[in-house]
């Protein structure tokens, strides 16, 4: 799907940023597409402190981007590459 460099990068972009992790974590756990207003307040309960609407916007922007989230009409939804990438951090942190 795509190659070992970028997978790695993805990975550990993944890793890394903890706003977009917690959409891509919060994205797994749910089977249907999330509004934005609903991601937005998840993260702000679930870091229990005020996360700028800029930064998740942003961060949605740079997942969108990658390929890793999709966004349409009923909201956020991971991508198949997005799937794949959960799956090999679960595999990664021992989940």
């Amino acid at each position: 799907m795509f190659t070992g460099s970028l997978e790695k990068a993805l990975l550990e972009f993944l890793s890394s940023t903890t706003v977009s992790s917690a959409i891509v974590e919060m994205l797994a756990r749910n089977t249907r597409p999330m509004r934005f207003e609903d991601i937005l307040n998840e993260i702000r309960n679930n870091r229990q402190k005020r996360i700028p609407q800029n930064a998740v916007e942003s961060a949605l922007d740079l997942l969108r981007e990658s390929g890793i989230v999709d966004s349409a009409e009923e909201g956020y939804r991971l991508t198949d590459v997005g799937l794949l990438l959960v799956k090999k951090l679960k595999g990664l942190h021992g989940s």
